[in-house]
């Protein structure tokens, strides 16, 4: 047992522990890197070989530049974890990159333990609940979650921070505060109209309300309104603070208790739970989860308290405390629930406001009040600029692709046979390399996250509105939390308070629906996508293939190995959305999905809840089986290559 500031700390035994197990050391440190370097490598040399054929063809052919660089721009691309934030993918060559990185962190740093702290000499800790609108009855219940923390009373506060200035709710807390004196209700009034956003409002708390209406304490908690904490929250985070000065917060995985059975739109976050943040938590680099995170007051001061030049604040203060030589942790156990938009509409609503707050990043080079450098400004600033950039490219590509599809051109120059049959062989190698990769990084999330993980395109085109300034025209603006409000995001407006039982709206038909998500909701160009790439690689196929064998003609139009997988990417992203009108996604009503342990208690997640959250899985060979045609296609395209 190890004292840390007088307070007991323990570890958790490997029994109690009930993370994925990681894969073996040496595959971790030795095959998986390996196999990424060789991914790199093969990109690079085909990059290279391809670059040295255009520039020196006799021939200008603005088809082939553009489709060279809709592949540079899904295939290489120096990324973020904001852009899996997003619930994608990073990019291959960060991916791949990211894999090197966990090996060599790997070779020097265990897997992080859990731990506990015990016994009743604990500090004071704040836990701070903001709120903008959202259900009254969803705000209640995660009060009464963090009420019910494992913590001496004494030593804890629990605030919610309403920029709503709701009176009813206003009052329900104060009926709470009869049963839970340790309660409070906090809101900013007219002083909400200055500074916008949850990070204005928790900055009213740390700045003009601790200290002067309550002690202020050492450490401070946040959960967004709709997430329930676990009881063991606080005495699973505080000893990682506690363990070293150093450290000024510790985050926790988000995970939903409201998913749909088969997660078809890809809300779970799969690959920042899963893979990401754990490499990046090894690595010395993680990031603030948003919801669920305790950190050391003075910390957060001493770099200027939330940055408001963002919707996305976590992301920011990440940066400025590692820029600022503290440490953030990441512990990869379950200790809180929360909700998922239960729409497309809302689903959509909510990424867009993620992709506006990860672009709105570039504001940090003109706020000076900042506490880091000018250098360090810039790079933060950076990353804004490149994620809107990115976002561009995604749309680009799923417009080129069917072009150069229909277009019936080559899309490789060369001047020498072997020139082509060397670019296919590197091209071919990059792709299946890439694949495997994949495949070993799905296996050791045990399959939580897919082989093929979702790419950002699939909501590229709404990103970009959101950008170009059209949000309104395309969707309603989301609430903090889950995105499923339509009510604005300005915390000036008065938030209609919600009744409990609200009549529900007649059910539309199917043709209403389908009407709706068609044009309203944008997706008549996922569907004209799905349908047009691949009829244009058939047409282009059947054009240039006179047997059942692939003929040179094709290896350097619709069956060039990047020609196939840029098709593949975009049917299968633009399918994400379709999905839903496919198969009709049915959210689990929120009730349902929750249990009280004693009457008037806290509804936590049920058993069944906690298992789609924890132990959902992805198919090891894809939806349909799917993976066993793309191993046949790689097979004939390698084959007609060979034969060349």
């Amino acid at each position: 047992m190890l004292i840390a500031e007088k307070v007991a700390i323990r570890t958790l035994e490997a029994v109690e522990d009930t993370r994925t197990a990681e894969l073996p050391r040496h595959v971790v440190v030795i095959w998986h890197p390996l196999l990424a370097r060789i991914c790199i490598v093969t990109w690079r040399l085909y990059m290279a070989l391809r670059l040295y054929l255009l520039v020196t063809s006799r021939t200008f052919s603005l088809l082939q530049w553009a489709f060279l660089f809709a592949e540079w721009s899904i295939a290489s691309r120096t990324s973020s974890s904001s852009v899996a934030e997003l619930g994608c993918c990073m990019p291959c060559d960060d991916s791949q990159r990211l894999t090197i990185a966990a090996g060599v962190a790997a070779q020097t740093k265990p897997r992080r333990p859990l731990l506990r702290a015990i016994g009743s000499n604990l500090p004071r800790i704040d836990v701070l609940i903001p709120c903008c609108g959202e259900s009254h009855e969803i705000i209640l219940n995660t009060i009464k979650a963090a009420c019910m923390l494992d913590y001496p009373v004494q030593q804890l506060t629990v605030a919610l921070l309403d920029d709503s200035n709701s009176p009813q709710l206003r009052t329900a807390v104060a009926e709470l505060a009869k049963d839970h004196a340790n309660v409070r209700y906090v809101a900013r009034g007219k002083e909400a109209h200055f500074v916008f956003s949850k990070a204005g409002n928790l900055n009213h708390t740390l700045l003009n309300v601790q200290n002067i209406d309550w002690p202020a304490p050492e450490y401070v908690a946040v959960f967004d309104a709709d997430f329930i904490p676990e009881p063991q929250f606080l005495r699973a985070t505080l000893p990682h603070l506690l363990r070293s000065s150093k450290v000024a917060m510790v985050s926790t995985p988000q995970h939903f208790y409201n998913l749909p059975a088969t997660d078809p739109l890809f809300q779970a976050l799969d690959y920042g739970t899963s893979i990401l943040e754990p490499i990046q938590d090894r690595r010395g680099f993680a990031v603030c989860s948003g919801s669920g995170f305790l950190f050391r007051r003075d910390a957060v001061l001493q770099v200027g308290c939330f940055p408001t030049s963002a919707f996305n604040e976590d992301h920011l203060l990440t940066a400025l405390l590692l820029r600022s030589n503290w440490e953030i942790i990441h512990t990869q156990e379950p200790l809180q629930f929360g909700l998922v938009p239960d729409s497309i509409e809302g689903h959509i609503g909510q990424r867009q406001r993620w992709s506006l707050g990860v672009v709105q990043v570039v504001n940090v080079w003109w706020d000076n009040d900042l506490t880091v450098s000018t250098a360090h400004r810039w790079e933060i600033a950076k990353e804004g600029f490149m994620f809107a950039v990115y976002l561009m490219q995604c749309v680009f590509t799923m417009v080129i692709v069917p072009i150069a599809l229909l277009s019936d051109q080559q899309l490789v120059s060369y001047s020498a046979r072997w020139e082509l049959k060397t670019v296919l062989v590197l091209a071919l190698l990059y792709h299946t390399a890439c694949w495997v990769h994949d495949y070993i990084t799905a296996i050791s999330s045990n399959f939580l996250c897919s082989p093929v993980t979702a790419q950002v395109m699939n909501l590229a085109r709404y990103y970009t509105f959101t950008l170009l300034g059209r949000r309104g025209e395309v969707m309603p603006r989301p609430t903090f939390s889950t995105g499923t409000s339509w009510a604005a995001l300005s915390p000036t407006t008065q938030a209609k308070p919600q009744p409990q039982q609200q009549q529900q709206p007649p059910t539309p038909s199917s043709i209403d629906r389908l009407k709706r998500l068609l044009t309203h909701s944008g997706l008549l160009v996922h569907v004209l996508l799905f349908l047009l790439v691949p009829v244009s690689l058939f047409l282009s196929l059947r054009r240039n293939c006179t047997s059942l064998s692939l003929c040179p003609a094709a290896l350097q139009k619709a069956a060039f190995p990047p020609a196939l997988l840029l098709s593949y990417v975009v049917v299968t992203q633009c399918y994400v959305p379709i999905s839903h009108l496919l198969n009709t996604t049915v959210w689990p009503e929120r009730g349902s999905m929750l249990m009280q342990k004693e009457p008037g208690g806290v509804f936590y997640p049920s058993l069944a809840a906690r298992e789609r959250a924890l132990r959902r899985r992805k198919k090891r060979v894809g939806a349909g089986g799917h993976f066993l045609m793309v191993l046949g296609v790689i097979l004939t395209v390698a084959v007609a290559i060979w034969r060349l």
